[in-house]
């Protein structure tokens, strides 16, 4: 209601959870955040302060970049692997290389197991399938290129190891939950 009051509806209703969450965001995300949070602070430490300079339109201006950015960015956690581990290594290489992997068996050759192998140990360590956690490096590399690159989505699909614009833009908005021409846009226009 509080952001509603200052913004309308159909803006900020895609954006609220009904559900408690927890978000685990990059170095890069979570410095935003708590940019972010600090602003708000700052705000609601004028309001206690009671001397006039409390902006309750920049309040809401803040909650909503907020909600925006939690909805955008990529939830994704992994917890810590050591560093010598096989996973670890597999995960550097998908990191590094997601652009060129055409399909798991390639990295269950480069890494001498089966692919059935691969499947376990991924689940196990971090939770998600090996598939999964593809996408999301994908994913996440296209929503950093739609933020800061101005080139065709033909053109991020391919970089971000999608063979073809449709299936990417499928992926994308089963993922982010839209479009990859509304991200950018949403972005550009609320960031």
């Amino acid at each position: 209601d509080f952001i509603n009051k200052y913004l309308k509806t159909a803006a900020t209703s895609k954006l609220m959870r009904e559900e408690p969450f927890v978000f685990h965001g990059d170095a890069s995300t979570d410095k935003r955040l708590n940019k972010l949070l600090s602003k708000l602070s700052d705000e609601y430490a004028k309001l206690e302060r009671n001397d006039g300079s409390y902006n309750e339109m920049l309040v809401a201006g803040y909650l909503f970049e907020l909600l925006f950015l939690l909805y955008t960015e990529e939830n994704f956690y992994v917890p810590e692997i050591p560093e010598d581990t096989r996973t670890s290594k597999i995960i550097k290489y998908i990191n590094e290389n997601y652009a060129y992997i055409t399909n798991m068996d390639e990295i269950a050759d480069k890494f001498f197991i089966s692919k059935y192998y691969l499947c376990r140990i991924f689940k196990e360590s971090i939770g998600v399938s090996f598939v999964s956690y593809l996408t999301t490096v994908r994913i996440k590399a296209a929503c950093e290129l739609l933020r800061t690159e101005d080139i065709f989505l033909s053109d991020i699909a391919i970089r971000c190891g999608f063979n073809s614009t449709p299936y990417f833009c499928k992926v994308f908005k089963d993922e982010k939950g839209m479009s990859p021409s509304e991200y950018r846009s949403r972005r550009r226009d609320y960031i």
